[in-house]
């Protein structure tokens, strides 16, 4: 029998005071300038975010090296191929999004102006040539799936939700690269107004490692289901606001 936890009303939410909730657990913090999601007419949009995205780009210090977190573009195609050829079996079968093929690499790269998702990826600048080490997507919309069974356990979804599924290299795993990403993509999902952050597709209930790692991050388990492939998995959940 697993317990799980359920939303708690907090005095001061992560789009509000992340860095005095999570102090000492995830740094840096957002940039100040984007969390500032009071009103309206300061939410970022998808087409907003694709049409300008250096409105999210931002440069992240790891192990005193230069990171930067960015929108994928439409020149990326030979570089997420590389980043997706180079994933072992094991991390390959962690992702559930999509498949890590070339053909899937360019296909995502072709598509970015239609895009229904946004994908971002961490690039070593200073390598030759600058290769992607990281690769995040989030996603906008709120399934009707995805309400229904939040409320199977008892969780009442408001949209606008960030679904995310990340994925990182395994040559730079385990040493805090996820860490150091991890508050870049809260602070996107805190300009994009919305109310909690969910894992997209879940993660596998033997997926001790990125467990962990969420729940270092404040995602907690809200129930499990038999995901399309057949496994079970933990729907995992971070609220916002």
């Amino acid at each position: 029998m697993h317990r799980f936890s359920l939303p708690t009303p907090l005095a001061d939410t992560p789009c509000l005071e992340y860095d005095s909730l999570h102090r000492g657990s995830l740094t840096p913090a957002p940039p100040k300038d984007m969390m500032e999601t009071s009103s309206s007419s300061e939410t970022l949009t998808l087409p907003v975010a694709i049409a300008h995205p250096d409105s999210i780009t931002h440069d992240v210090t790891w192990r005193d090296e230069r990171i930067t977190f960015r929108p994928l573009r439409a020149d990326d195609g030979q570089r997420l191929a590389r980043y997706f050829a180079s994933l072992s079996p094991d991390t390959r079968r962690m992702f559930a999004p999509h498949p890590f093929t070339p053909q899937q690499a360019h296909s995502l790269c072709g598509d970015i102006d239609e895009d229904t998702m946004l994908r971002m990826v961490a690039v070593r600048p200073q390598s030759a040539p600058a290769s992607i080490i990281a690769y995040f997507v989030l996603s906008f919309e709120l399934p009707d799936e995805d309400r229904s069974r939040y409320q199977r356990y008892g969780v009442d979804l408001l949209a606008p939700i960030c679904r995310f599924g990340p994925s990182v290299s395994d040559s730079f795993q385990r040493q805090g690269l996820g860490s150091a990403l991890f508050p870049e993509l809260l602070a996107i999902a805190c300009r994009f107004g919305c109310t909690c952050l969910t894992l997209l597709g879940g993660v596998y209930v033997d997926n001790e490692q990125a467990i962990r790692f969420y729940e270092k991050a404040g995602l907690r388990k809200q129930g499990v289901f038999t995901n399309r492939n057949g496994r079970q998995s933990y729907d995992m959940a971070l609220w916002l606001r």
